[in-house]
């Protein structure tokens, strides 16, 4: 079995598309339910963090 290392046009013009919707404001800000809520995790007793995501334009932040 041959191994291809080369990326055809076709997968290189939707992966430009995509992220041309992907990296707008409005897409990265979105509303979305995927993204947990603001919440106590305990880690050992005694011990808790506050578990937040924030969306920016760079990444996920977390």
């Amino acid at each position: 079995m041959e191994i291809v290392r080369e990326v055809d046009e076709e997968l290189l013009k939707k992966a430009d598309e995509m992220l041309a919707l992907m990296y707008t404001p409005e897409f990265l800000h979105a509303n979305d339910s995927r993204r947990p809520r603001a919440e106590q995790v305990k880690i050992r007793e005694g011990v808790y963090v506050i578990q937040n995501m924030l969306k920016s334009p760079a990444a996920y932040c977390m």
